[in-house]
């Protein structure tokens, strides 16, 4: 089976289109920047914002390739095109609420996880090496996705981000200009043995109830559970403890709610700031609850928010996200008209599903799989002999 194959009517393009002035008229066509983005499907983000998804994994390291075209119908002003690709964990923190009309900004962090940069070959005036001759430039890039990344995500106090960036390089003291942008939706799955079913490990979490005499546990299938995972949890009550002042008396369940909450955290200089946590997935279930006094269990299936509803867990330096499961019973006994509540908290590591397809397209050949040891601890595509400024090098 070929991992990197597949078909190009599959292949998503998002172009951005500049326009170009010659002696200040406006021309008839102006130039124009693609960035074509190879990607079995995508995701939407807010309303109609939609980025293409890629699914990673350490089993099958994916390349992630683009196709970067600019096309210009008359001479351009540029000393060369230049491609960056980013890989960024980013941070923003208002300190108590505080906003701009209080004088107070909010701080910010970025942490990257790599760069890589490329320029796009082009034709110069040979008289004029400051502007490019009229005519169409491509390049393919390609990045190899370490699984060892943060996924993409976007939080209250921050994101992470897989971004390609195009600018156009002028000669100084003009400043670079931005051409096009497109972000990339990366999920990667970092647990290869959480589809084994032989390799999952029960996680049980008991509370008890009533004083202290009324044990309550929860059982999931493993403590790491897959964003869109169906995942059958138990909810087991155990007889009243012997001696207690309840015992033999039957316990009936009155309601029950299962919410998946998600935290995150941001990095403000040595401290670590939490926005509020956000209910993800919440269901109550009020019915088909045994009762009785020798103890009984229940098993519930829950489906868990794929992305982008849910992020997977991560720890990323300037800005983390955890989550948890949160199991509360109304439980009352038979001596009792007053309803208490049970509560048994969960603390759950959510990482990415296993894709049902993890392969891009490079070309109408087969290609050989390459690690991403291999191609992402280096400059992908870089010309031989073409210096890169160290604040584009792959940070350790």
């Amino acid at each position: 089976m070929n991992f990197f194959r597949k078909k190009a009517s599959q292949a998503q393009q998002i172009s951005t289109t500049t326009v170009s002035r010659t002696n200040g008229i406006k021309s008839k066509r102006a130039e124009s920047l693609t960035i074509e983005v190879q990607t079995p499907s995508e995701v939407t983000l807010r309303g109609n914002y939609r980025l293409p998804l890629i699914y990673n994994s350490a089993a099958v390291p994916t390349l992630l390739a683009a196709l970067i075209t600019f096309e210009t119908p008359c001479e351009y002003a540029a000393d060369e095109i230049e491609i960056l690709f980013s890989v960024s964990a980013n941070s923003q923190w208002q300190a108590n609420g505080l906003t701009f009309l209080d004088g107070v900004a909010p701080v910010k962090s970025v942490k990257y996880f790599s760069k890589y940069r490329w320029t796009l070959p082009v034709t110069k005036n040979p008289s004029d090496f400051t502007r490019i001759t009229p005519g169409k430039y491509t390049r393919l890039v390609h990045v190899g996705l370490d699984p060892t990344w943060p996924s993409s995500c976007i939080q209250p106090g921050g994101s992470i981000r897989y971004s390609f960036h195009v600018r156009a390089l002028r000669p100084k003291p003009a400043t670079p200009k931005n051409l096009a942008s497109q972000d990339v939706w990366v999920i990667h799955r970092n647990v290869p043995a959480l589809f084994d079913a032989q390799d999952l490990q029960p996680y049980v979490v008991t509370d008890l109830w009533k004083k202290q005499a009324l044990p309550v546990s929860v059982t999931l299938p493993s403590q790491y559970l897959a964003l869109g995972q169906v995942v059958l949890v138990t909810v087991a009550l155990s007889p009243f403890v012997c001696g207690s002042k309840c015992e033999g008396q039957q316990v009936a369940v009155v309601g029950a709610q299962f919410v998946v909450q998600e935290a995150s955290s941001v990095k403000v200089q040595s401290s670590d700031e939490p926005t509020p946590s956000r209910d993800v997935l919440a269901i109550a279930l009020n019915d088909g609850w045994p009762s009785g006094s020798g103890g009984w269990e229940r098993t519930v299936s829950l489906t868990l928010p794929g992305t982008p509803v849910m992020s997977p867990s991560m720890a990323a330096g300037v800005l983390d996200v955890s989550h948890t499961l949160v199991v509360t019973m109304k439980l009352r006994t038979e001596a009792a008209k007053q309803v208490e509540e049970c509560k048994v908290t969960l603390s759950i590591i959510v990482v990415g599903p296993k894709p049902e397809s993890n392969y891009i397209h490079l070309d109408d050949h087969d290609a050989q799989v390459p690690h991403y040891n291999d191609i992402s601890h280096s400059i992908q595509g870089a010309h031989p002999g073409e210096e890169l400024p160290s604040y584009l090098q792959r940070e350790p």
